[in-house]
């Protein structure tokens, strides 16, 4: 009888896992690829500048203490020279009489008490405004006399704007204005910051510093 000669048989191909079945463990030290990151759109938070004491409140930059000295007693002075030259009639009387000089020193002395009045005035405008930030809302007081404070919720706050005059431009000032959603709550500006302090406020109330 003659040999018989086993027929080759093919080779086995790999397939795929079925549905529903676990795919076999991958080999230690593999890594398995995936698709680029997605980019962080998350502003970098930005640290509050220096100047807030233990409880967050802050004042107003100390240039804006001479400022507004400077600016109250302009127009104290002013108001001054008006009572003055109001004045000025009975002291053509009086000079016949030997008294225009006293009158005369009278409205020296007027003029003298209202520029140390409008320099007091700025200087306590200065010394009663603070204000602060901190996670759920800023306020801020003022007031020579009455005092007043307001309130912003963090979630009240709408936009906020800022702007800069030739004065506060010079001396690297800028004000920012917090403006509220709906009549409940108004507006509040904080007059003169730093171009730091008004950066820091603008980041921290659209959410950047957050």
């Amino acid at each position: 009888m003659p040999p018989t000669t086993a027929e080759p048989t093919a080779a086995a191909t790999p397939t795929a896992p079925a549905l529903g079945t676990e795919a076999p463990p991958r080999p230690a030290g593999t890594t398995v690829p995936t698709g680029p990151a997605a980019p962080d759109e998350t502003p970098p938070a930005v640290a509050p500048p220096p100047g807030a004491d233990a409880d967050g409140l802050r004042l107003l930059p100390g240039v804006v203490r001479r400022l507004w000295s400077w600016s109250n007693a302009a127009v104290f002075t002013l108001f001054g020279i008006v009572l003055t030259g109001l004045a000025s009639g009975a002291v053509w009387r009086l000079a016949s009489s030997g008294a225009g000089a006293l009158t005369a020193a009278g409205g020296f002395a007027l003029t003298a008490a209202t520029v140390a009045a409008g320099t007091w005035w700025g200087r306590a405008r200065y010394d009663r405004w603070s204000w602060r930030l901190d996670g759920d809302l800023i306020e801020a007081s003022w007031g020579v006399w009455w005092q007043r404070r307001r309130l912003v919720p963090r979630h009240r706050v709408q936009t906020i704007t800022s702007e800069t005059g030739p004065i506060d431009r010079r001396l690297g000032l800028r004000s920012v204005t917090v403006h509220t959603a709906g009549l409940a709550t108004p507006n509040l500006t904080l007059p003169h910051l730093t171009e730091a302090e008004a950066e820091w406020v603008r980041l921290e109330l659209a959410g950047g510093g957050r």
